[in-house]
């Protein structure tokens, strides 16, 4: 039998934790006193990302305005840890030479995937702003943060800026930088992995 480390332990403590934060979240906020984003978030930082994903999809159903925060922290959170752990248990353990390495190789389908990733976000950035000044429908804040936390983050930051759109929302304006961080060290991890 498995003896858990101490990493393991702590994980699971943490997601049981968390899932007794989400559904106690869930059941107040039924009655309009539900627990505060920052909660939520801190603790999907704090590695309890699959259970607070779990919980906000089963209790909550479809994103929208009020969890899209909560959600896409916990996204990037569970990404970022998964990262964490293939480097702490040697799935495989990052290496800067191998890295510098597969710089030198053609990663053709990858700068393609991320071309368009961050144009299509840019562009819905763009498109988001125009309808807004029009009182029109809208792009879901779920799909902006979305596509920017999947490969379009530098699209994603250049239209907020450059449509000076959603630079007053905090979850835009920090959330936008910490993808573009995590999809940065993603594409190193997959890189020097020989994965892409």
């Amino acid at each position: 039998m498995h003896k858990l480390d101490t990493l393991q332990t702590y994980l699971l403590a943490i997601n049981a934790a968390s899932l007794c934060v989400g559904l106690v979240d869930w059941r107040t906020s039924r009655h309009g006193r539900g627990i505060t984003p920052f909660v939520s978030i801190a603790f999907s930082l704090l590695g309890g990302a699959p259970a607070m994903l779990i919980t906000s999809l089963v209790a909550h159903g479809r994103t929208r305005k009020d969890n899209v925060a909560q959600r896409f922290f916990a996204a990037w959170s569970l990404i970022a840890w998964v990262l964490v752990l293939a480097n702490v248990y040697g799935w495989h353990r990052f290496d800067c030479a191998r890295l510098v390495e597969s710089l030198g190789r053609s990663h053709l389908p990858l700068w393609i995937f991320l071309g368009v990733m961050n144009a299509l976000t840019f562009v819905l950035f763009c498109v988001d702003k125009g309808r807004a000044r029009r009182d029109a429908w809208r792009i879901g804040e779920g799909v902006l943060l979305g596509l920017s936390l999947f490969g379009g983050a530098l699209g994603g930051l250049l239209g907020m800026l450059l449509a000076h759109h959603k630079v007053r929302t905090p979850h835009f304006r920090i959330g936008l930088p910490l993808a573009l961080l995590l999809d940065l060290a993603a594409i190193a991890y997959l890189l020097q992995a020989g994965l892409v």
